[in-house]
């Protein structure tokens, strides 16, 4: 291509250098008169799709612009061929110097941290930090390149397939297809700190599938083994970078300068790997939702109460967690979520929000004050997700928090707003939809978050499904159809795997006549997330349908063993047959049931709280509700009767692990019981939980419960009653 001229403007000039998705040259801008780098997007591995993403991503970091970053000045398509021109760095790679002391590696690597602090406040994670990536000019200025568009075959450089960066530095949560954000780029980072300061990589192995299980599971060798000279603090700093679980690592790019600025000035500083917050991990991508992260993080920075509130079903809880994410530096004390949905008594709020912060009720002390005392003079966020169905409470124990604790800010989700003084509330939208008045364009379509979700999700389930021109007018139909609300459209693609896109669309406008005689523009949010439930109820088999209305009796989540036991009466709803296990598997698969599994740790199953609202009034109008609640009642009585005798024993933290996992659980079996005047098994349920209550701080929950069971009219064994009053 030397010699040639792109766009009438780039002229070519010579080759700089290339990799397997295409090459670099050196060229001239007639336009601007300046020089210029060119790369020039080709290869094996570069489908049309890629190409539009790769372009789609250099247009994202053309908004950068820091001194350690390479500016990116244009990005297009000359005759077939895509092209990105960048600022042109006369310099070297960090991978071509040789014999850097530690002096230099620490400030090279600080610049790199103000090149990512800038790039992940803006949004964008690089994927592919390198020496190799990492130029050097001759006044030893750091410029990082190649945003998201480096790839290569070799296994020491980027791989072209599943994975996107290079597979020696590839995070931990990248290999195990989570979702990341820029905690991603700063293992990579640790790779190359590692890398540079040792001579070696961490993990080393003659393949990828070598290479991979490493960054999973190993630990690499302590980089003052290898090299003496090195500082313990430059070591802890390097050995936290590397930790496996993103949420121990460092909580910036920011914040790792600043460790390594300490070793500079000679600071004894201890490096921590305790996490500042219990946000969880997300397992799937977080799609589009910009404007709305920067409007939330501004009402804020302006706002000690912020509310997001929107129908169910429409990301509030998710869109939580990413802001609560991106900010969580921010805190000094951290990001603390509290998960309300599973709580059926708006009484327990106080002593699920203390449990959550590790505050225990002590002596005769009220809960409330213990807490009011461990918010004190506290700089944190809190997060109180699913507030509607104990709105008042929430309302009230909130009120209290700002007004004694005047440094904390909370966020809140909830279908309604709370109603008191100094609330900020944000209503969250749905996900943008394409434009109906142009043409189905694919550039144009994926451009709507509501597409880009439903593809995102739809390959999950179906790998390869990707827009096309045939699908992309039914995809953005179905998008339409169900009002860009996120849990619609993810229960809609899930069905991708069974059902061509025409079919799923097709059955959306039959459903939605039903709901609303023919007029889509009439459709209210909610009915249209019913609508959608209701579809993907009517899909699933007799057998799944009766599992769905039986599984909403847990509360918190169950596990298979409950499960078998709670449902598998076919006595209980003639529907039900079949192997719970294989029942189970295919709810998970159709994204109505979720699962998590912890490692060496048995599986849990659970519902959003949207679905399990429905599949309860499902169980209600099947007439089966008493004779699960029943079931329910037995099983879990068993679990209590059988892990309290633990609690005196070498046992004690399993039994103990085993309540607090079954809480929710106990509770809404011990209120049915009551509910029902089932004297005898109130009273042995209450019992056996008081040694637990005793023991993790539920003092006032457990005083509550054996209070109402002791005013019970009849009166059971002289035994049980004496417990109940000890």
């Amino acid at each position: 291509m030397i010699g040639e001229l792109i766009q009438n403007r780039y002229q070519i000039d010579t080759l700089i250098g290339k990799g397997g998705m295409g090459e670099v040259y050196r060229g001239y801008d007639s336009l601007l008169k300046r020089d210029v780098a060119i790369k020039v997007l080709s290869g094996p591995g570069l489908s049309s799709q890629s190409v539009a993403r790769l372009l789609r991503e250099a247009q994202s970091a053309a908004q950068l612009n820091h001194p350690n970053i390479v500016s990116i000045y244009d990005a297009g398509d000359q005759e077939g061929t895509p092209f990105i021109v960048m600022e042109l760095v006369e310099g070297e790679t960090l991978r071509a110097i040789q014999k850097l002391d530690l002096q230099r590696i620490i400030s090279f690597t600080q610049q790199v941290c103000a090149a990512l602090e800038h790039a992940h406040a803006k949004g964008i994670i690089h994927r592919d930090i390198k020496p190799e990536n990492v130029l050097i000019t001759a006044e030893e200025t750091v410029k990082l390149m190649d945003f998201g568009i480096a790839r290569s075959t070799d296994t020491r450089l980027t791989a072209t397939g599943s994975f996107v960066g290079t597979i020696s530095y590839l995070a931990p949560e990248i290999a195990l297809g989570c979702e990341i954000d820029g905690r991603a780029d700063l293992y990579a980072l640790g790779v190359m700190l590692y890398e540079l300061t040792t001579g070696q990589l961490p993990f080393t192995g003659e393949d990828i599938m070598a290479i991979i299980p490493q960054h999973i599971h190993a630990s690499p060798t302590p980089p003052r083994d290898l090299r003496p000279d090195i500082s313990l603090q430059l070591e802890a700093i390097i050995l936290k970078l590397l930790v496996k679980n993103p949420e121990k690592r460092f909580l910036s790019a920011k914040e790792v300068a600043e460790a390594l600025a300490g070793i500079t000035r000679g600071d004894k500083v201890h490096i921590s790997t305790v996490p500042r917050h219990n946000l969880p991990l997300q397992l799937t991508r977080f799609i589009g939702r910009g404007r709305e992260i920067e409007e939330i993080k501004e009402l804020l920075s302006n706002s000690r109460l912020v509310t997001l509130t929107g129908v169910g079903g429409c990301g509030k809880s998710r869109l939580a967690i990413k802001v609560s994410t991106e900010i969580v530096n921010n805190y000094p004390d951290g990001v603390w979520l509290v998960e309300l949905a599973p709580i059926g008594d708006a009484e327990l709020v106080q002593q699920v929000v203390a449990t959550t912060l590790g505050v225990r009720e002590k002596d005769n002390r009220p809960l409330l004050a213990a807490l009011l005392d461990f918010l004190c003079n506290k700089q944190f966020l809190l997060i109180l997700d699913n507030c509607e169905h104990v709105i008042d409470v929430c309302a009230h124990l909130i009120d209290t928090f700002l007004q004694s604790s005047p440094e904390i800010q909370i966020l809140v989700s909830s279908r309604e707003a709370l109603g008191i003084g100094g609330e900020r509330v944000y209503r969250v939208p749905s996900l943008s939809l394409p434009d109906p008045d142009r043409d189905f364009e694919l550039d144009g379509v994926l451009r709507s978050e509501a597409v880009q979700l439903f593809v995102e999700r739809a390959a999950v389930v179906l790998p390869g499904f990707s827009l096309t021109e045939t699908n992309a007018p039914l995809v953005v139909q179905v998008c339409r159809r169900l009002d860009g609300i996120p849990l619609a459209i993810e229960l809609a693609a899930a069905r991708s795997k069974m059902l061509r896109v025409e079919q799923i669309a097709s059955r959306l406008d039959d459903r939605f006549r039903v709901f609303t005689g023919g007029s889509r523009t009439a459709l209210p949010r909610q009915q249209t997330l019913r609508a959608m439930i209701d579809w993907s109820y009517d899909l699933l088999s007799q057998a799944e349908r009766a599992l769905v209305r039986q599984l909403s009796v847990f509360a918190g989540g169950w596990t298979l063993e409950a499960a078998e036991v709670v449902c598998g009466g076919k006595e209980q709803d003639s529907d039900l047959f079949g192997d719970i296990l294989e029942l189970l598997t295919q709810l998970v698969n159709k994204s109505l049931v979720s699962v998590d599994r912890q490692q060496g740790e048995e599986a849990r199953y659970g519902f959003l709280e949207t679905i399990r609202q429905y599949a309860r009034e499902k169980l209600l109008e099947s007439g089966h509700g008493e004779s699960v609640r029943n079931r329910h009642l037995d099983f879990f009585m068993d679990v209590a009767l059988s892990c309290e005798p633990l609690l005196r024993g070498s046992n004690q933290l399993e039994a103990l692990n085993r309540f607090e996992a079954e809480h929710e659980n106990l509770r809404v079996a011990l209120g049915w019981a009551l509910e029902q005047q089932e004297v005898a098994k109130s009273y042995r349920l209450a019992s056996a939980l008081s040694a637990f209550w005793l023991a993790h701080g539920h003092l006032s929950e457990g005083r509550r419960w054996l209070e109402q069971v002791l005013a019970l009219g009849a009166l059971p064994a002289a035994r049980l009653r004496a417990r109940a009053l000890n």
